[in-house]
């Protein structure tokens, strides 16, 4: 077993004895053993939990720096805070993410920095005509740009310049400028793989990489997909890339479907789930055994990239031996390993998470684990744009700002419910959510209000918008409440009622619910209700009401 540092031992020792504690006194107050503890002084043993060492550290009354000294004294990174740690805190592990993905009636994948799925649900191998964990198996089959290539796909995406232009978009904002100026591990060997068994459509990929504008970071990420299914029928979705779990590089992508043809087709399908919804969790000797092969990298090659010798990564591929954490981080950026996929291996070995390229660019840091070659660019009308583009959007919308407040909306949107017509309580931009959520003709309409306010609570709300700011200010409720309690106490009681009676339950990563409405022409109407973060540089979020069956679009398209 190693360490960066073999002074730990003597730093706790040093620190007890500052402290004016004995062993038995300081081991009480950690909730450690005695034994444990003289262990971790003499050098013979020191822990690889970092939540052991910050009660260590909180009973020794440690400051920020000394901490971090700990931390690194015994192999382990240095403590997160702020914005990082409020990043940490809203991850979740990648069983979970597969059982909100599966949850969802629409095609949804999760995907990481790599573009590659890593999750995804029942109603995306519908689509696809397939069993995409049977047809797809490894990581790099899965990728994005690849499956692109494939006949298979090419195929069915009747938009594929389109579409692909946009990823190859996204990949050139990562920093990957054209096939032939790669600086990170997978991007070459997914070139190369492509170039080898695709050399047509890799000639189509080089013309859109010498076409396509990197994106502007901060725009809302939303794309048009033409798809044909084998039997002739065209199928029409409205495909949304969306933040996920931003330490671990996560996000979501959603086809929702964008007419009712599509919405017919999709309902018409079997009802049969995968076999697998995310691939299995390999132990860590066999993800970096994995990824190395992934890449095409011998221990040789490695071993040149990392100076760290081909029998010692031997060693770490059969479990042999443990790497510290610094030598892991080292294979992970040689590797190109995602975030997600590292810090499987980091935790799995007790290790403290590292924050990925994505979270790093967001903290205002370079990049350090290969995903990312430059800094992204944010458009200079970031802002406006995320308000204005709502008009564009065929189904009713709005953008909320910091403080829940609705910032902008879409004709859709008014004609559903008009909330222009509320006050703007002072303080505010705009009318606060509760108070359209609470107001007569939402509650007059909308058919399930009460599960709709179970699962769009304000505090989820302000979490996920606020979270994406450092030192912001909580939600100043005071105004929005007194205003409520003088204008629509009963409808305030009701919702306070309906939080006292819920169950404690898991977080998920952004909130929907199911949103049934009836109008007052007696149209009875449903909609998948998203809300997300709108834009990476500012914390406003997008309320989507996506039409969830054929009947509903007929409305949204002025049929119904």
């Amino acid at each position: 077993m190693e360490r960066n540092d073999t002074s730990f031992g003597q730093r706790v020792r040093a620190a007890r004895i500052a402290a004016g504690l004995t062993q038995q006194s300081l081991a009480a107050a950690a909730s450690i053993p005695k034994a444990t503890l003289v262990s971790w002084e003499t050098g013979r043993r020191w822990p690889r939990d970092p939540a052991v060492i910050r009660r260590l550290g909180s009973v020794l009354g440690l400051g920020t720096a000394p901490l971090d000294s700990f931390l690194a004294s015994a192999g382990q990174g240095p403590e997160h805070r702020g914005l990082l740690k409020r990043m940490e805190e809203h991850r979740k592990p990648l069983t979970t993410t597969a059982g909100w993905v599966q949850s969802y009636p629409w095609p949804c994948m999760a995907i990481n920095e790599r573009r590659e799925i890593i999750a995804w649900n029942a109603a995306s191998n519908a689509v696809a005509e397939t069993e995409l964990g049977s047809r797809l198996p490894n990581p790099e089959d899965r990728n994005l740009l690849w499956m692109a290539a494939t006949p298979w796909f090419k195929e069915r995406l009747t938009n594929w310049p389109e579409l692909i232009g946009r990823l190859i978009s996204s990949l050139k904002m990562d920093g990957h400028t054209n096939p032939e100026a790669l600086t990170t591990a997978w991007m070459m060997a997914l070139v190369g793989r492509i170039a080898a068994e695709y050399p047509q459509v890799m000639m189509e990929i080089g013309a859109l990489f010498a076409s396509a504008q990197p994106w502007l970071d901060g725009e809302r990420n939303l794309h048009r997909v033409e798809w044909t299914v084998s039997s002739g029928e065209r199928l029409a979705f409205a495909c949304a890339f969306r933040e996920w779990s931003v330490f671990d590089g996560i996000f979501v992508m959603d086809w929702h479907p964008s007419n009712g043809q599509t919405w017919e087709w999709l309902s018409g399908q079997p009802p049969t789930p995968p076999r697998d919804t995310a691939p299995p969790l390999l132990p860590w000797p066999e993800t970096l055994r994995r990824a190395r092969s992934g890449v095409s990298l011998t221990r040789k090659q490695l071993q040149e990239r990392t100076r760290i010798p081909a029998a010692t990564i031997y060693a770490y591929e059969t479990g042999r031996r443990r790497p510290p954490r610094e030598t892991l981080l080292r294979l992970g950026r040689a590797l190109s390993l995602p975030a997600s996929e590292l810090n499987q291996c980091l935790n799995a070995l007790a290790y403290a998470g590292e924050p990925s390229d994505f979270a790093r660019f967001l903290l205002g840091e370079p990049p350090a684990l290969g995903q990312m070659a430059w800094k992204p660019a944010m458009a200079p009308d970031s802002y406006q744009r995320s308000l204005a583009t709502v008009d564009d959007l065929p189904w009713p919308a709005l953008i909320l700002g910091p403080r829940c407040e609705v910032l902008a909306g879409n004709g859709p949107m008014r004609r559903l419910i008009d909330w222009t017509t509320l006050e703007t309580v002072q303080g505010h931009e705009g009318p606060h959510l509760l108070q359209l959520l609470l107001s007569d003709g939402f509650r007059a309409g909308c058919l399930n209000w009460d599960e709709v306010m179970d699962d769009i609570v304000p505090g989820a709300i302000v979490a996920l918008v606020q979270g994406r700011t450092e030192g912001g200010s909580r939600l100043p409720f005071g105004r929005v409440v007194h205003h409520l309690r003088r204008h629509n106490a009963d409808a305030l009681s009701a919702m306070e009622r309906i939080w006292d009676a819920r169950e404690t339950a898991e977080q998920p990563p952004r909130i929907a619910t199911t949103l049934r409405y009836r109008t007052p022409a007696g149209d009875e109407l449903a909609f998948h209700c998203l809300i997300d973060v709108a834009n990476t540089f500012y914390p406003v979020s997008s309320v989507d009401l996506h039409p969830a069956d054929a009947a509903t679009w007929r409305w949204v398209e002025g049929r119904g």
